[in-house]
């Protein structure tokens, strides 16, 4: 027999709800407030805050009983797609295998620091920040006993432009695409995997560089995955830690690290993680390729999680 609760995906309760002594709980809610801007004018801003939130027994289960559905449906997407990338990887080791898995995130940009500070370099705009774009790729390879392995490269690119929109993204990856290609000529297909921000990567603009990927090497298909909100932390997210925590360490010795330049300078040489820099002027040169182009808005970019590219020069959704 099939279990009713579950499949009403309701919370059951057995006792007297009214019986029970009224309570509370906490609620995020996100709402508009008024302030006072330097400029002497009022701005509203949006705010998320933690309410307490006053209720008897029975409006909190009725309460989660409306979120539960919800919820489950995202528990459900996020076991799907751990399931989905683990299978990517088994298939990585068959023998004709020409599929990767690039798993890429901005980390925080990263606040350039000397050793040594006069107190007027923590106010104004004294210090830099450097835009650090990190990733892995995951590839075939074949080891020491001949057997067919699942092989992770970790990457970073560092730029002093701290823009995170499409063309910024695309032309982090740029460098990637080539070294792809240097070392992994055999792989004409990219899974791409981030989380789904709409002004980084869930976007139409996103979506038509991925539409243009023969243009940034020999590549034939494509996928871009996007990742359910509360996923949790990925290995880009470790690596991004990790060069910060050694930046970090190299100035406590004694070094300056004044701009983004001299960040990929001093890191350089001094980590397995493949760096690449990337300039303004880069930027721009991946922004001319929208120059004159018409597109179109994507309905419900919000739903979507996996947008496929085939070399027939379309986007399939």
């Amino acid at each position: 027999m099939a279990n009713v609760s579950c499949q009403e995906k309701k919370v059951h309760v057995s006792c007297d709800l009214n019986e029970v002594s009224p309570s509370f709980y906490y609620k995020w809610i996100t709402q508009m407030q008024t302030r006072h801007a330097s400029t002497g004018k009022d701005i509203e801003v949006k705010v998320t805050t933690k309410v307490r939130v006053a209720a008897t027994a029975r409006e909190m289960v009725e309460a989660i009983n409306r979120l539960l559905p919800d919820f489950l449906k995202l528990v459900y997407r996020i076991h799907h797609q751990y399931i989905s990338i683990w299978q990517l990887k088994e298939n990585m080791k068959c023998m004709k295998c020409d599929e990767c898995i690039i798993h890429i995130d901005f980390s925080e940009n990263y606040v350039c620091k000397f050793h040594t500070e006069t107190q007027s370099v923590h106010f104004g705009a004294s210090r830099l920040q450097a835009s650090v774009h990190t990733g892995v790729i995951y590839s075939a390879s074949v080891n020491d006993a001949q057997e067919r392995i699942v092989e992770s490269t970790s990457f970073c690119s560092i730029s002093d432009s701290t823009r995170h929109d499409p063309c910024a993204i695309w032309a982090h990856i740029t460098p990637v695409h080539k070294f792809l290609v240097a070392k992994f000529s055999q792989v004409t297909s990219i899974n791409f995997l981030s989380d789904g921000p709409t002004t980084q990567y869930r976007n139409r603009f996103n979506l038509y560089f991925l539409s243009r990927l023969p243009h940034f090497g020999p590549f034939t298909s494509a996928t871009w995955n996007f990742s359910e909100s509360g996923h949790g932390k990925g290995a880009a997210d470790g690596i991004g830690g990790s060069l910060k925590r050694l930046a970090d360490r190299l100035v406590a010795e004694g070094h300056n690290i004044p701009d983004p330049q001299s960040l990929y300078e001093i890191l350089k040489g001094k980590t397995v993680t493949e760096l690449f820099y990337i300039t303004s002027d880069d930027i721009s040169a991946t922004e001319e390729l929208l120059a004159g182009e018409s597109v179109k808005r994507i309905p419900s970019t919000m739903r979507l999680h996996q947008v496929v590219f085939s070399k027939l020069d379309h986007i399939e959704t």
